[in-house]
């Protein structure tokens, strides 16, 4: 293999190498705890980051109204 190929990083130590190690991380990492200390969410799927306590809010309260409509469907069934 051509000498120049091997000693290319691989993605994991670029990654080491020029984020996790770098300043640019370390100040991105101290503001993400200054501003959010119990942490963050990212929903892939909308493409949005949010406060871990607020994301937890949110599933609790999906969780309810999911259980009342699952309650409402089983009322509302035909009985056999």
């Amino acid at each position: 293999m051509d000498a120049f190929v091997t000693e290319l990083p691989n993605g994991a130590t670029w990654i080491r190498d020029c984020l996790l190690d770098g300043p640019k991380m370390a100040q991105a990492c101290h503001r993400l705890h200054e501003n959010s200390p119990k942490g963050i969410r990212y929903f892939s799927s909308i493409g949005k980051t949010v406060l871990l306590e607020q994301a937890r809010s949110i599933e609790l309260e999906l969780s309810r109204r999911e259980k009342e409509e699952d309650r409402e469907l089983r009322l509302r069934a035909p009985r056999f």
